[in-house]
């Protein structure tokens, strides 16, 4: 009779289920690869969304030059509105009042532009006009901040200046002011147009 054959206790195969310190340890790779993915596409939600709005303004800014051919005194919002300058942009006009038709650049209801006539180059004149994007995420800001700085003249944010005129973007103080804390997700950006594009 053979005895039976004795596997060492360094080698046998272990018969439980995994230990907790394992199934935490898994967890939270997989909490990492999410969070990853999440990111990313919210990165890229961002960046198309970014883009689109400076398309739009880009627009804006052709039709604003044909509705207002000299100076640009007495544009706001609902002047442009009225003139069609929003058609074929991703801004929304909500003309549930026909006389004073408001524009949002996305649902959000506090994402209400302002349009306004503004000295740029000449003081004291209205060779230019301001657009104000309010109610802006951190993102969202910079993102922005980043596109318009390629056709605005000025620029501030949360009634910073970033932007001064011929000047290059301050990123290290638009950082600063888009990821402001006590306006978290909440950020200002006051961009200034002329006719021409600005120097780089």
């Amino acid at each position: 009779m053979s005895s039976p054959i004795r596997i060492p206790s360094n080698i046998r195969t272990r018969q439980g289920g995994f230990t907790l310190f394992e199934l935490v340890g898994v967890l939270a790779l997989i909490a990492l690869a999410m969070y990853g993915l999440i990111k990313a596409k919210r990165g890229g939600e961002v960046d198309t969304n970014a883009q689109t709005l400076y398309n739009s303004v880009a627009t804006i800014q052709q039709a604003t030059a044909k509705v207002y051919p000299g100076l640009f005194t007495g544009l706001t919002c609902i002047t442009l509105a009225n003139n069609s300058v929003f058609s074929g942009t991703s801004f929304r006009v909500d003309r549930s009042v026909p006389a004073t038709p408001t524009v949002f650049y996305n649902a959000e209801p506090n994402s209400q532009i302002t349009c306004a006539a503004a000295p740029v180059i000449v003081g004291g004149q209205n060779d230019g006009y301001t657009l104000t994007f309010p109610g802006l995420s951190n993102d969202m800001c910079n993102a922005v901040a980043d596109k318009l700085n390629q056709t605005a003249w000025l620029m501030s944010i949360n009634g910073t200046a970033v932007k001064a005129l011929r000047q290059a973007l301050d990123t290290t103080n638009k950082g600063a002011q888009c990821n402001a804390a006590a306006t978290a997700d909440n950020q200002t950006i006051v961009a200034s147009f002329a006719r021409s594009l600005p120097p780089q």
